[in-house]
């Protein structure tokens, strides 16, 4: 059961924050920019996950990434480009 819900925390969170934006925030479903949650939902389950024994990093500044891998406890997971850049130990501009 803890690997269960190792694996499948993070997409719960975001499915619970998909559904929190719906219906508390009336986010209208029919906004293109916003039909995409149900995607982001997918991709967010992904985080706090490991491939080959490297961890699954996503590099964005959509809020709803890293929100639903704070809930999850994956915020490391979650990074900006030039976060992303300085951990690689590459200059941004």
């Amino acid at each position: 059961m803890a690997r269960v819900l190792q694996v499948s925390r993070t997409g719960s969170y975001a499915a619970a924050l998909v559904l929190e934006r719906v219906l508390c925030d009336n986010i209208d479903l029919d906004n293109d920019g916003k039909r995409n949650l149900v995607w982001d939902q997918e991709i967010a389950a992904n985080l706090g996950k490991e491939i080959n024994g490297l961890p699954i990093v996503l590099v964005s500044t959509d809020r709803f990434f890293l929100e639903a891998a704070e809930r999850a406890g994956h915020s490391s997971s979650v990074l900006t480009l030039s976060q992303h850049l300085a951990k690689l130990g590459v200059k941004s501009q």
